[in-house]
């Protein structure tokens, strides 16, 4: 499979959470397509001009509205944010450390977490939740680490 069969495929993941409305798949779709510099697909422009269009024609009141998406009630704000703020750095340093040899493990997410500045259980949560559901931070994290595949 081509690098650009592999970018495609990465978009399409989310094609049917886009197409039942799921607002959260809406901007991850978008994030990852300008991440991947990839031309949006219909069934994403559909959607997205389809919010926008809500909100510019005052249909719904707030951005998140028309999007559909709001934040989790009782969540963290500060461990939201320092997720928000960090587990991009925990993921490029658990793929740099892949790349130089090491498993995916215990020892890995402990090594990536005390350069980072967080806790071994909290470098594997962020790795593994950005790795299967926030497929643009995960890239963005591959770029850096400069590897193609974990």
């Amino acid at each position: 499979m081509s690098s650009d069969d592999l970018r495609v495929t990465m978009l399409d993941r989310l094609r049917d959470r886009v197409e039942r409305g799921d607002g959260d798949a809406v901007l991850e779709a978008m994030s990852l397509a300008a991440t991947l510099r990839l031309v949006m697909p219909v069934w994403l422009a559909s959607a997205v001009t389809g919010a926008v269009a809500a909100y510019r024609n005052h249909d719904v009141k707030t951005l998140d509205d028309a999007f559909g998406v709001q934040r989790q009630k009782g969540q963290q704000l500060p461990a939201a944010q320092s997720e928000g703020q960090n587990a991009l750095y925990v993921i490029a340093e658990v793929l740099r450390l892949h790349a130089l040899g090491k498993p995916i493990d215990a020892g890995t997410f402990e090594e990536a977490g005390a350069t980072c500045g967080v806790g071994k259980t909290t470098a594997e949560k962020w790795f593994y939740k950005h790795k299967n559901d926030r497929a643009d931070v995960y890239l963005v994290a591959m770029q850096m680490a400069d590897v193609s595949e974990n």
